[in-house]
């Protein structure tokens, strides 16, 4: 048994800052508080414990409390990947048999008729219903679903435990280290698990995750040469886009910025050697 990782943060540091996202930010207080009542508005919609729900959506706040409103209500995760096509989203939410699908209202006209869709407009606004919030959480639960396509034939839905997220935050703590000032900024999708995985080890560990929508180079160049943040996951490309912008403007990585994990590919050689000159230190990881 493991306790509840959102409320158990929540009562260890319940003023230091979780997220932040533009220019607002929420203590790890305020993120269980919006927890609990997204699993109470779930409840509200008949979305039941043991059930399985899919989100469709960008990366944002809403979509962050969504993810941890489901795991307060035991409620399987299905990510949906929302650069799919309709047909390629049609077959994973078939096939992982969801009872519901909450959805941004951009991304609502990729969704086939017929289904069970929940808007996050109409989720946050919608009435709660009384549910138990269990203090202590099975081991076994699966937490998320993700589907993969490193493989033969249609993407497969990989079941991810809590603790197969437990020991992925033990391995990383192992391998990089940690410090009670950790920052990780997240411009990787949530519905990957380079994304997924540093919500999971903020609940663990304390650490803030700064969110954006989506990748920029000038911010996240600013960031690591203002030691605002310890810690970025990229891919190729995006490192990449980091170096070139960073040797165009004779700019070195600040010492608080530590580690970069490069995944989704081999890195170049080159990259490698032209980021050390930066201080920006990288490992190439997978997953």
């Amino acid at each position: 048994m493991e306790p509840n990782w959102i409320q158990q943060r929540a009562y260890l540091t319940p003023n230091r800052i979780g997220l932040s996202f533009g220019e607002r930010s929420w203590t790890f207080k305020e993120i269980a508080d919006n927890a609990i009542e997204i699993a109470y508005k779930l409840a509200n919609f008949g979305v039941k414990s043991r059930s399985r729900i899919a989100i469709l959506a960008p990366p944002s706040p809403e979509f962050v409390f969504i993810i941890y409103g489901c795991m307060l209500a035991k409620i399987e995760i299905v990510l949906l990947n929302n650069r799919l096509t309709k047909e390629e989203l049609a077959y994973q939410i078939q096939d992982s048999n969801v009872e519901a699908v909450i959805c941004h209202e951009g991304d609502q006209h990729k969704l086939g008729h017929g289904l069970n869709s929940i808007s996050i407009r109409d989720l946050f606004q919608s009435n709660k219903a009384d549910i138990q919030i269990d203090l202590y959480w099975n081991e076994t639960d699966t937490i998320s679903i993700m589907y993969t396509s490193g493989t033969t034939g249609y993407p497969k839905g990989v079941r991810q435990t809590l603790q197969n997220h437990k020991a992925s935050a033990i391995n990383s703590v192992l391998n990089i280290g940690m410090t009670p000032e950790d920052v990780w900024l997240c411009m990787v999708p949530i519905f990957h698990i380079s994304g997924f995985s540093m919500l999971m080890k903020s609940l663990l560990y304390g650490n803030e995750v700064k969110l954006y929508e989506k990748f920029d180079v000038e911010e996240s160049v600013e960031q690591i040469v203002a030691g605002s943040i310890s810690h970025m996951s990229v891919v190729g490309v995006t490192l990449g886009r980091i170096i070139d912008y960073m040797e165009q403007n004779d700019l070195i990585a600040h010492p608080k910025f530590r580690l970069m994990l490069a995944g989704g590919s081999s890195i170049p050689v080159d990259y490698l050697k032209r980021a050390a000159k930066l201080s920006l230190n990288v490992a190439q990881t997978y997953g």
